[in-house]
C-alpha cells in the first residue's frame, strides 16, 4: 500500500470547517502552514491529496504539478470513500453523491497511469 512508504505526504485540501469533522491519520491540512510544508518538499516528493470526495484533490495535484512537482496523487472518492471502504472509524459527513458500499477487504490500489488512488 502506498501508505506504507513512509516518504508519501498526505495533504488535505478541505476546508478547515470539514477538517474539525474529520481528518485521515497522517493528513496535513493546505492552509497557509501546510502550503509552506508542501512546497518546501522535493519536487519529486509523492503526494496524495484528499478532499472529501476526491474532486478538489484532484485540482490541487493539477495545480500543483503545473509548479514542477512530478509525483502526485489523488485519493479517489476522497474523504467520503476512505471511510467507507477502509476505515470506518474515520467520522462520515454530508452523505455521498456516489452512491458507495462498504466492503470488507479494505483493499487500497494505486493506479500508477492516472495518478488515482482507487478506494
Amino acid at each position: 500500500m502506498l501508505w506504507e512508504d513512509p516518504s508519501v505526504r498526505l495533504f488535505d485540501v478541505r476546508t478547515a470547517e470539514e477538517w474539525a469533522l474529520c481528518r485521515m491519520e497522517g493528513a496535513v491540512p493546505l492552509d497557509d502552514e501546510g502550503e509552506a510544508l508542501l512546497r518546501s518538499l522535493p519536487r519529486n516528493t509523492p503526494i496524495v491529496f484528499q478532499c472529501h470526495h476526491g474532486i478538489r484533490s484532484q485540482h490541487a495535484a493539477r495545480h500543483y504539478a503545473r509548479q514542477g512537482f512530478s509525483n502526485l496523487h489523488n485519493l479517489a472518492g476522497g474523504i467520503e470513500a476512505w471511510s467507507l471502504l477502509v476505515d470506518p472509524s474515520v467520522p462520515r459527513y454530508g452523505g455521498s453523491p456516489w452512491g458507495f458500499t462498504g466492503n470488507d477487504q479494505g483493499v487500497i490500489t494505486f493506479h500508477k497511469n492516472h495518478g488515482t488512488i482507487w478506494v
